[in-house]
């Protein structure tokens, strides 16, 4: 699980900087693509790691930081 997380994470940010670099939409769309697929292999991984390191009281907040991830990174 680790190692899929890692390799996870690694692909993801590879394709977020992609995202950056494209000049058409095929390509953007491609990219787009994968990084959906990675994240799809991430998120469901970290919701796991999160209930295994965090004690009950914890978790809620645990949890709303790695949401707002996202929309932060938007930022």
């Amino acid at each position: 699980m680790k190692k899929l997380v890692f390799w996870s994470l690694v692909l993801w940010g590879t394709c977020a900087t992609l995202t950056g670099m494209v000049s058409n939409i095929p390509s953007l769309m491609a990219i787009r693509f994968a990084l959906g697929v990675v994240e799809a292999a991430v998120m469901p991984a970290m919701l796991v790691f999160i209930a295994n390191w965090f004690t009950k009281s914890e978790r809620s907040r645990a949890n709303t930081f790695l949401i707002l991830g996202n929309p932060v990174t938007v930022l």
